[in-house]
């Protein structure tokens, strides 16, 4: 029986790809995880007979996805790691409810419009300003030139001073 598409894919590139996520995400087993997440979602098209004439292409796409999930599953992570708003305002008895609605309303509007903002842009914001990465690592984890990654900075800062400035008055 002659191997499959995918089969000889993994075969010839699923050293190639878990080396890119490894690189990519800084951790042998997340790579590991995102490579066999990549190569099962091959196969699942492929028995869906949904597969695309050139596997190769979909098995980057879904390498660079899988590095993205990756990436924001742990920023998620670090934010349930940190005290909330709640946490913070309770320690000040002052604060007033509509002070706590007002900063809650100011954050979901914030993240509304990093959401708003191709994945790239968001991975270089969130790379920069949670992660604490300088423009020169976050352009050499994702293959970018420094100069990208300050478009890209200008670009979701500009977003988001546009997306509140009516909020921020």
């Amino acid at each position: 029986m002659p191997d499959s598409p995918v089969t000889r894919l993994f075969r010839s590139q699923g050293k190639r790809v878990r080396s890119f996520l490894r690189r990519r995400l800084r951790s042998h087993e997340d790579a590991q995880d995102a490579t066999q997440n990549v190569f099962l979602g091959l196969l699942r098209r492929e028995n869906a007979g949904a597969l695309e004439e050139n596997p190769r292409s979909y098995m980057i796409k879904a390498a660079y996805n899988a590095a993205t999930d990756v990436q924001r599953a742990r920023i998620s992570h670090q934010v349930d790691d940190h005290c909330t708003l709640d946490d913070n305002i309770a320690g000040n008895e002052r604060t007033e409810a509509s002070e706590i609605v007002y900063w809650r309303e100011g954050l979901r509007l914030f993240v509304t419009a990093l959401n708003e903002l191709p994945d790239l842009t968001q991975q270089v914001f969130v790379l920069y300003h949670v992660e604490g990465l300088s423009h020169t690592t976050i352009a050499q984890t994702l293959n970018l030139s420094v100069r990208s990654v300050e478009r890209h900075m200008a670009r979701a800062i500009a977003h988001c001073q546009d997306r509140l400035k009516d909020y921020l008055r």
